[in-house]
């Protein structure tokens, strides 16, 4: 086995082995994509919530595809940051095609839910440059160390499970929140243990407050690791980007009540009893120190600030495909628009995105609106 094949191996033990998500997922999709297999049921599979809800069985699926989506996404990483060569095994990329370029999977990661860093890989399968900035391999250790909890902890998912809107057991994040806010129900549910449970399952609530928990002290140390790059804007962009949906949600749903849970955390220590505060003053005045710390660095993160580079790179290249594809249905020759390279790039990036569209929608220099 070659080095890149090790390297390969460990990245794809922690999707398929440590967590078997992706694994699940991948058998979904290779019987989905059987020759008898109607394509009609991977498409329900995958579609977007608003047009029909999502039953819990789907879900769990979907959350497959998610680690799936997640492992090709944690690979491109490999490759911006060095730990992986610019081209991968032939072996890798047959698979990582296979299942990006499928139409289902690719309107699940690109229309329904758009995700970039898959989409940025795709690009790299299809012969695309993305070079990287350069060799970078210790950050990538960090960020792989960093991100596993993501896949392995189901105190996490279940965090996130609620961050998304979801219920379980009759919990959801509303729930979280109140905990969070008192003290008594916070060191309850902080300190619980699976093994101290009847039957060796943390409840739900205690795995959501301790998901949370993980969340706001995972935010500052993501936030270090991305200044430390920041002569590199592509890779600090991909590595935003890997956890950038989790911000998002932070940031435009319910932003303001995770920070006045933090604000709580913070404040309830004088309300505690006497023997409570005995025993954990010491932890309570740690976890205060930090709780400003991590909520500005919630908030950093969940800015969009580091967005940029990964979504230009895309919507370029995107556009530039477009455009060609365009051309040649229309086999345009001698009437073709004077577009360069930068006039791409500035519609597809600029202040008005939606230039693409009127230029795809706009009559083909030298014809007439009937001609076309």
């Amino acid at each position: 086995m070659t080095l890149v094949d090790q390297r390969l191996a460990q990245i794809r033990h922690a999707y398929f082995t440590d967590a078997q998500g992706a694994a699940d997922a991948l058998q979904v999709f290779r019987k989905a994509t059987q020759r008898k297999a109607p394509r009609r049921k991977l498409s329900r599979l995958l579609r977007h919530h608003d047009d029909s809800p999502i039953n819990d069985s789907e879900t769990w699926i979907r959350d497959g595809f998610d680690s799936l989506l997640a492992y090709f996404s944690m690979v491109e990483i490999g490759c911006l940051s060095g730990f992986l060569p610019n081209e991968l095994p032939s072996s890798y990329q047959a698979l990582a095609r296979r299942v990006l370029l499928h139409p289902d999977v690719r309107a699940y990661y690109r229309d329904n839910y758009p995700l970039y860093l898959p989409q940025l890989h795709l690009l790299r399968l299809e012969g695309h440059a993305l070079s990287r900035e350069r060799d970078t391999m210790f950050l990538f250790d960090s960020f792989f160390e960093l991100s596993l909890p993501f896949e392995t902890s189901s105190a996490v998912e279940t965090f996130l499970w609620f961050l998304d809107g979801g219920a379980r057991d009759g919990f959801d994040f509303e729930d979280t929140i109140d905990a969070l806010r008192s003290p008594n129900e916070f060191l309850k549910h902080s300190s619980a243990r699976a093994e101290d449970s009847s039957d060796g399952e943390m409840e739900v609530l205690s795995a959501s407050v301790q998901g949370f928990l993980h969340f706001v002290e995972f935010a500052p140390r993501l936030l270090t690791l991305l200044r430390e790059c920041s002569g590199l804007p592509l890779l600090q962009s991909a590595l935003w980007h890997f956890h950038g949906y989790w911000f998002g949600q932070m940031g435009t749903r319910i932003g303001a009540d995770v920070r006045n849970a933090l604000e709580a955390i913070g404040s309830w220590e004088s309300t505690l009893s006497s023997a409570v505060k005995r025993e954990s003053a010491e932890r309570l005045h740690a976890g205060r120190l930090a709780r400003r710390e991590q909520e500005t660095a919630l908030e950093y993160l969940s800015s969009g600030r580091f967005s940029y580079p990964v979504i230009e790179k895309v919507l370029v290249a995107n556009a530039a495909l477009s455009l060609r594809i365009l051309q040649e249905e229309l086999a345009i020759e001698q009437d073709t628009p004077s577009i360069t390279l930068g006039s791409i790039h500035e519609l597809a990036v600029g202040p008005t995105k939606g230039a693409l569209i009127s230029l795809i929608k706009a009559p083909v220099k030298g014809r007439s609106e009937s001609e076309k």
